[in-house]
């Protein structure tokens, strides 16, 4: 992971907390992907590059 992406993750994690602390945002449900019969998440390791990538394109 680069310097510049560990920084965006580290900026939304505080920003996270404190709208949390400010009562801004609750602890309601995260979207994610259901877990298939083996347990796995169906995402695929080319997919999951891909939308780090996308990150760092941003």
């Amino acid at each position: 992971m680069s310097e510049e992406t560990a920084r965006v993750w580290r900026l939304y994690l505080v920003g996270g907390a404190l709208a949390f602390e400010e009562r801004r945002m609750g602890g309601g449900p995260v979207p994610r992907r259901t877990p298939g019969a083996t347990g796995d998440s169906g995402l695929t390791g080319a997919e999951a590059a891909g939308w780090y990538r996308r990150l760092e394109e941003q």
